[in-house]
């Protein structure tokens, strides 16, 4: 009997203890999932992290968001500096996917580079 492949579902999980099959976890999922592509590289364990923290305050932030227009107090303070804080950490994950990609060009480069020389010589 085969046995269809699984997902990677480790790529997009909520945290551990966290019923997968929630409403609010398919969100934060599809949430992390679309800040991945944004960011566009492969993340390394210490990227997840620093994504899977900005996907935390952006959830958190929306949740706020969702009681502004419910009618209910929030502290305005507290929404800036959730939103603002998800914002630099997406963009230092930005930064640092381009500086991999520039890193990747120049790789590229030196292999062109090196097969030239090898060519001449």
């Amino acid at each position: 009997m085969s046995v269809a492949p699984r997902r990677d579902r480790h790529r997009y999980s909520v945290l551990p203890g966290i019923d997968g099959r929630t409403r609010s976890a398919k969100a934060y999922r599809s949430l992390f999932a679309a800040f991945e592509r944004e960011v566009g590289h492969e993340l390394s364990a210490f990227d997840r992290s620093l994504l899977h923290s900005a996907v935390t305050l952006t959830f958190k932030a929306a949740g706020m968001q969702m009681a502004v227009v419910r009618g209910e107090a929030v502290d305005a303070d507290d929404l800036i500096r959730l939103s603002s804080e998800a914002r630099r950490i997406i963009d230092s994950l930005k930064v640092r996917s381009a500086k991999r990609n520039a890193q990747g060009d120049d790789d590229e480069l030196d292999r062109y580079l090196a097969g030239k020389a090898a060519a001449i010589a």
